[in-house]
Parts: structure tokens; sequence; C-alpha cells
């Protein structure tokens, strides 16, 4: 750890992240209290939802043209510049009377932003190569998680105090701030980021007939790396399986508020803060101890570990127990800020340069697609079925999942 901390372009790279991560934080907080003022809060909530699904598709897009992207460091750049030049737009559309329209423009700017974001950590996904060793990654992986985990509970607490303080307009002001100052930080390290390549150029965009090759093909060849590498396409399903699975946790426990007495600790509302609270808590400690206590354990054991804890998730919500339904939503979350440093690094160490960020967006996809497609289907089943006969499958689909996980894990031993 300290070698990583006396790595400078590190430490500044995720200073200018924590930074631009701070407005974004902010600016969620903005956006769901702003709905509250507007008669057509409903359909704005659907449009910013609808919008928030948009990046999750195009992730594979972005890490594509990202790999074709010669100067990368320009562009970065110019994603950060353009954000801050957005939310000035923002700033100015905050000066006219709350309406609908105002959200609609806003959602389609912070559509526009977000994309551009993700754009941009797509170009530092092949840049991180040079920046940090192969020793360095799981250890860089495992702070930054626990880092951000941590600062988003601070920003989403103190989120509440800015808005007493500042107007929606300022706010929009202060978003624009944060990408002007992580744009400066770049510009400030810009030489020795420049430096690192000249020394050890990344691989030049693939090039084939008239205007290089077929995306498709490119995505394809990513599938066949996974497919390629020992275990991991069946990790990769797993872990989406489990994501899919607890996709429709937080409406479980609205519902089960709702319906059973006494599911609750303090009030309803402090018992739905506590939850997302928990999650950053438990994926920070976990970050924290992969760095050392968990170091030794393998993936598939982190894995067995996490389903097992969403197979108990499932049993104290039939029976009513918040504390026991926290405790093993805390575990489980535990287990995830375990799993992602080390599968970040396994994964960073083994696949081509050439298509680094596509290939690493596409394993973004396969994971969240589980959330999509079950997740969906559960927002079509909750107005179907009792809430007992979902939680009934879910454990059930949650136990098979243990027992695939567990023969799968004996598999790897033999």
């Amino acid at each position: 750890m300290r070698q990583l901390f006396s790595n400078k372009l590190f430490m500044a790279l995720t200073l200018s992240d924590l930074i631009s991560n701070f407005g974004d934080s902010l600016f969620y907080l903005v956006m769901m209290r702003y709905v509250l003022d507007i008669p057509q809060t409903t359909l704005a909530m659907s449009v910013i939802t609808l919008t928030e699904m948009v990046p999750m598709i195009t992730n594979m897009v972005s890490g594509d043209r990202a790999d074709q992207t010669e100067n990368k460091l320009g562009a970065i750049l110019v994603t950060q510049l353009l954000r801050a030049v957005l939310y000035l737009g923002v700033f100015h559309l905050m000066s006219f009377p709350v309406a609908f329209w105002v959200t609609m423009a806003v959602s389609a700017i912070n559509l526009v932003s977000d994309l551009a974001g993700q754009y941009e950590s797509a170009l530092f996904i092949p840049i991180s190569l040079r920046v940090l060793s192969k020793e360095e990654r799981e250890g860089a992986s495992s702070f930054r998680q626990a880092l951000f985990s941590g600062s988003r509970m601070i920003f989403l607490t103190s989120g509440s105090l800015f808005l007493t303080i500042f107007t929606y307009r300022q706010i929009a002001l202060i978003n624009a701030g944060t990408f002007f100052m992580s744009a400066l930080i770049l510009l400030r390290i810009l030489p020795g980021l420049r430096q690192l390549l000249i020394d050890n150029p990344l691989p030049a965009p693939q090039k084939s007939q008239a205007e290089g090759s077929s995306f498709f093909k490119r995505v394809k060849a990513s599938f066949e790396e996974f497919r390629s590498l020992p275990n991991l396409m069946n990790l990769l399903i797993i872990i989406a399986l489990i994501n899919g699975i607890l996709s429709g946790l937080n409406n479980f426990l609205v519902i089960t508020m709702k319906e059973k007495e006494g599911f609750v600790i303090g009030s309803a509302t402090q018992t739905l803060a506590l939850f997302p609270i928990l999650l950053m808590a438990g994926q920070m400690l976990g970050s924290i101890l992969a760095m050392n206590l968990f170091k030794k354990l393998s993936l598939y054991q982190e894995v067995l570990w996490a389903s097992f804890a969403g197979v108990l998730i499932y049993v104290f919500l039939l029976m009513g127990s918040i504390y026991g339904t926290f405790a093993s939503i805390f575990l489980i979350s535990l287990a995830s800020g375990a799993i992602g440093p080390k599968f970040y690094a396994y994964i960073m160490n083994h696949v081509n340069e050439e298509r680094i960020a596509l290939t690493m967006t596409s394993l973004q996809t396969v994971v969240t697609s589980g959330i999509v497609v079950i997740g969906s289907l559960t927002a079509v089943l909750m107005n179907l079925l009792p809430l007992v006969y979902l939680l009934m499958t879910f454990l059930l689909a949650m136990v098979a999942l243990t027992g695939y996980v567990a023969r799968s894990r004996r598999n790897e031993i033999q």
C-alpha cells in the first residue's frame, strides 16, 4: 500500500474521480428533490429512470470507441470540459420557474453528460495499465472501491445539507465546477502521463478494411477471450444471476414493511435510508479486507459466500426479521466488496491490451444483464403475485444457484 500511495499519478487520478463523483452524487439528490416540486412527479421519475438505463445499453460501444481512440488523454480532457459546459447549461435552465419541461431538458443534458463520463471511464482503462503495475492493480482496485464507497456515504449525507443551504441553480454551478477541477488536475499531470505512454506505448487501434474492423467482430473476440480464461465465463454468469435475483430487493423491503408490522428499524424512513448505507459500508469494509484478510480466498469461495448470504436474505424476509435481513445484506455487500478488486485485477492482467476497454465494458454488461432481465421480470410479477410467492420463488432460485456454485467450487479444487 505504501508503494501505491507514493504513486503520484494514481493518487491524482483518484482525487480527480473523487471530485467529479461528489458533483454527480450531489446533483442526483437535486433531481430527486426537484421532481417533487412539479405536478408530473411520476412521469418525470419514469423518464429519469429510462435515461439512466441508456448508459447500461451503450457500455460496450463506449468501450470499443475508447479502444479505437488514438489520443486518449486529449479525449479525456475534452469529455471533462464538455461535462462542465453541459452543467453550465443546467445552471442557466435552473433560472426558469420550476416546470416539467425544465426537468426533461435537464434529464437530456444529464444523459449526454453520463454518456461522456462513460466514454471517459473507458478511456482511462488502458491508461491505467501504464499507471499501475500488475502487482499494484488488485490493491489499487480495493483502495478505490473502499474510498468511493465511503465517500459516497458522506456525499449523500452531506447532500441533504447542501439542499438546505444552496439553490438548485447554485448546486448546478458547483457540479460544473467539479468537472472543471477534474480537468485542471488532469492538465497538471498530463506531462507525466504522456511520458508514461512514450516510454511504454499502448497498442495502436486495430485497423482492417477501409474504416477499421467490425464492432461486432471485436465484441465477439472479447467474449472469446472470456471463454479462454479458466472458469471466467462461468463466474460471470453466476455473478449476473446473483445480481438479478437480488435486483428486486429494495422493492421487496418496501412491500414487506407495508405488509408485516414491526419490519422496521426506528421508522420506515430510517429503515429505507439504512439500506444503501449498509450496502456501501459492507462494500467499503470488504474492499479493505480484500487487501489482507481475504487476500487468500479464491473467487469461487467469495462467490459462494455471496450466494449463501443471498439465501439468508430471502429466508429472513419470509420470517419478517428486519435485523436478520439487514445482517444478511451486510454480509453479501461485504462479499461484493471483496470480489470486485480481485476480479478486476484478474481480468486486467490477462486480457489483450488492444481491446482492454471493450473487454472490461463487455464484462460490466454481462454482470448487469441479470439486473436488466430479472429486474424487469420482477417488476411485472410484483403486480401479479402475492409477496410470499415471489419470496419463495427467489429463495428457491438462490438455493439452486448456491448449490451450483458449491459444485463448481468442488470441480475447481479437483
